[in-house]
């Protein structure tokens, strides 16, 4: 291999496999999370390349996925809010019963306080009737010591203290003394009876509000919480119809601007065919006349078309030499033309196949196996083999005289060592190609941007 075909095989390399990468990597599903809106802009655009088409099915796969979990967890929310729903009623029929009680009890502590102010008076009454009897024993007795010495008492238990230590009382003024002493201890009893009970429902309120006031924060949370799954729910299933429907759309189109076959082997005006594309690199054209000119026979149309070619290169061409030999721009015959239909449209039937390097059908291709294998499945055999080596095969064929079942090559340098991919001439302009990893059979207009740049040679190999 010489040291300029190697270099240009590594530049060709150096192009291509960053292409091919960035055709080959593809998003994974745990790539959409928090991407949503990027990804549903793009995959609304009406307008998709194959590797955007076949991320949107994945973002769609993955919305679809992402529904079915929002519907899970809006299932789960809604039994979480009736389990939470039930304790609040529960809390609240809990209150309703506290409430009542220390309604009850507000009814009671009422009803002693009223006893206790009734007892405290009757306990007044009973401490005069003792000084009025201790003011008798006191008149009886000419003085007043007793009664000063009784009722100087700081409490009570003093009071009864000094009234014990008066000897002279008669039994009646005991039985006064026990009877004060003893609504003294029932009242106290009383007050603390009231206390704790007073005490506890307090504290039992409290611990109910707080419960009551825990759960109505937690049913509005999980209530919020359901709200927003509900609603990124039905913005999803908005989402993934409108991506469906985009997505169906694009196919629509693309279906109905597939080639469904060619019927007519040679265009009417080929000459019109050729002026209505642009002007072709000076290299691929002295190519072409080249091939022309070493190829050429006493055909009359023949010489016309080469003269053409000639004409379009900007440079004259030799006079075509009275050989018997066959010329590549040799009008078609009806049988190679019949032949050439029948690679085209074999071809054509393989439109959305997958593109893989090296394959050569019947499902998957690489631009030279599809090639190879339309022309196969009618008859004309030749070895698998690269652009490099189809470059050379069958005969050249001008521009001007394309018909259906033609290959084309192009090249990145003008030249065969450029040579870098092949599809095949469908009429029309078109041809039908396999053109890179993560694209698929499909045909494109050769007198269009790239491949009208990168256009090199014809050949017929039938």
């Amino acid at each position: 291999m010489s040291k300029s075909k190697f270099f240009s095989l590594l530049l060709t390399a150096t192009l291509v496999l960053p292409l091919t990468y960035t055709q080959v990597s593809s998003v994974n599903a745990t790539d959409f999370s928090g991407k949503e809106s990027k990804y549903y802009k793009l995959c609304s655009s009406s307008s998709l390349s194959t590797g955007n088409k076949k991320t949107c099915k994945e973002f769609n796969s993955y919305l679809k996925d992402q529904s079915s979990n929002l519907k899970n967890q809006i299932a789960d929310a809604k039994k979480a809010i009736e389990e939470t729903q039930k304790s609040v009623d529960e809390i609240v029929k809990s209150l309703d019963t506290i409430n009542a009680q220390i309604a009850d009890n507000t009814n009671k502590i009422n009803y002693v306080t009223t006893a206790i102010t009734n007892t405290e008076n009757e306990i007044k009454t009973k401490k005069e009737e003792l000084k009025a009897r201790l003011y008798s024993v006191q008149s009886q007795l000419n003085t007043n010591m007793y009664a000063d010495y009784l009722l100087g008492a700081a409490s009570f238990g003093e009071f009864f203290s000094r009234a014990a230590t008066l000897g002279d009382l008669t039994s009646y003024e005991n039985d006064l003394v026990n009877e004060i002493h003893a609504k003294e201890n029932e009242l106290k009893a009383e007050q603390a009876t009231l206390k704790s009970a007073k005490e506890a429902l307090a504290v039992q309120k409290q611990a109910a509000t707080k419960q009551q006031a825990e759960l109505v924060a937690k049913v509005t949370g999980q209530k919020a919480s359901l709200n927003a799954s509900q609603q990124q729910l039905n913005q999803n299933t908005d989402n993934i119809e409108v991506i469906a429907k985009n997505m169906a759309d694009i196919e629509k189109a693309d279906k109905l601007a597939e080639v469904k076959g060619v019927t007519q082997a040679v265009e009417d005006h080929p000459a019109q065919q050729q002026q209505a594309a642009p002007s072709q690199p000076a290299t691929p054209a002295k190519n072409n006349t080249s091939n022309n000119s070493n190829n050429t026979n006493k055909n009359t149309n023949t010489n016309k078309h080469q003269s053409q070619s000639n004409n379009n290169a900007s440079k004259p061409a030799p006079a075509p030499a009275p050989a018997p030999t066959p010329a590549p721009s040799q009008p078609a015959t009806p049988s190679n033309q019949s032949k050439g239909l029948a690679i085209a449209n074999t071809a054509l039937s393989k439109q959305g196949s997958n593109y893989v390097w090296g394959a050569a059908g019947p499902n998957t291709f690489d631009c030279s196996g599809l090639v190879w294998w339309a022309h196969r499945q009618n008859g004309v055999n030749f070895g698998r083999c690269s652009t490099q080596v189809l470059v050379n095969m069958g005969k050249a064929v001008s521009r001007g005289n394309l018909q259906a079942g033609d290959i084309i090559l192009f090249s990145s340098n003008g030249s065969k060592s450029g040579v870098h991919h092949v599809g095949i001439y469908v009429g029309g302009g078109n041809m039908v190609h396999a053109p890179r990893t993560g694209d698929v059979v499909k045909v494109v207009n050769i007198n269009s941007g790239y491949y009208n740049r990168q256009y090199f040679v014809a050949r017929r190999l039938y």
